[in-house]
């Protein structure tokens, strides 16, 4: 079940026995810190696996003589996994240079479908841009990226209500360990048990994530 940043907060803050807050907004230094462990313990889980919640595309519709497209609302923390037009997957992400090799090359047409595409730079709203080769020779085929975007850095002043979109679990225990480490041990909670606590939480998940996406967890020698 998905909890909401302030939630989170609260969750944390009565594991440290401390008194819940009502909204974020406002709220004491102390609740300002526990967030900011949130937020990291957030950044950390979101890092440690391909969540499926995270999943999400983006579509780009092609103009003829255009290579380069912003992908809209994606920011730096989105991560491409595949890309399809139509029932064409495009290959890539391609290192610049090798694209640029192959265009001086072999002098690419422009086509109505698109074979590859890499990434060259962002745009004034800092969302990825993408360039397509061959470039497309017609307007409105659509593009569709897919992959994982981040959740962006939940702020007090404005993101008590927000949906977390991660399990919470994880979240809240590891926001605990780096309370704990901030201030010492807490009145018999050992860091390593707490440690260990968090492990768990996060192994449980991803198990459980797992098998939502049939994403084998084993691991084997080469």
């Amino acid at each position: 079940m998905a909890i909401t940043f302030l939630q989170a907060v609260n969750r944390t803050l009565v594991k440290l026995r401390e008194s819940e807050v009502s909204t974020l907004n406002g709220a004491d230094e102390y609740a300002k810190l526990i967030a900011a462990f949130v937020n990291e313990a957030k950044e950390e889980v979101e890092n440690a696996w391909p969540w499926s919640s995270l999943r999400t595309y983006v579509d780009i519709t092609t103009v003829a003589g255009t290579s380069t497209y912003s992908l809209t609302g994606m920011g730096e923390e989105f991560i491409v996994e595949s890309v399809i037009e139509g029932n064409n997957p495009l290959n890539g992400p391609f290192p610049n240079f090798v694209l640029d090799q192959q265009i001086a090359a072999t002098s690419l047409q422009s086509s109505s479908t698109s074979a590859y595409f890499d990434f060259v730079g962002v745009d004034s709203n800092g969302d990825p841009q993408v360039r397509l080769t061959p470039t497309p020779a017609a307007d409105g085929s659509t593009i569709r990226f897919w992959g994982r975007k981040k959740q962006a850095y939940l702020e007090t002043s404005t993101d008590s209500n927000t949906l977390i979109k991660l399990p919470w679990k994880p979240i809240v225990y590891l926001a605990y360990v780096k309370a704990l480490s901030e201030r010492g041990e807490d009145g018999g909670n050992i860091y390593d048990e707490a440690s260990r606590q968090y492990e768990m939480a996060l192994a449980s998940a991803i198990g459980l994530d797992s098998r939502n996406q049939h994403i084998n967890t084993d691991w084997y020698v080469d």
